[in-house]
């Protein structure tokens, strides 16, 4: 392998460790990125939930990262407390179901 060749491969991997420490020890660059996943996150939600409403759309977009963290907690909050509805809802059916057989 040529010196140059070699040399740009070193320089390229060690660019690409600088820019991999940069991310992993920079808080700011690790909350610029968890930002952007939760306005994706939100944009998702009001697509499947909504029907990409656009006018929901367009409240997720000016929503400040702030807001869109409560927003998502919100939304996490709820999701739960209806999975936990729906799992006593069965078991109160199981119960009468078993209860009307005896």
């Amino acid at each position: 392998m040529k010196n140059s060749t070699r040399n740009l491969l070193m320089g390229l991997g060690a660019a690409t460790a600088i820019g991999a420490a940069y991310m992993i020890l920079s808080d700011s660059a690790m909350e610029k990125a968890e930002n952007k996943i939760n306005r994706k996150r939100a944009k998702k939600f009001v697509q499947k939930k909504l029907n990409g409403n656009p006018k929901a759309m367009k409240v997720v977009e000016s929503l400040s990262d702030e807001e869109l963290i409560n927003l998502l907690s919100v939304v996490d909050k709820v999701s739960n407390i209806r999975g936990n509805i729906s799992e006593y809802t069965d078991q109160l059916k199981d119960a009468t179901v078993h209860k009307m057989k005896k």
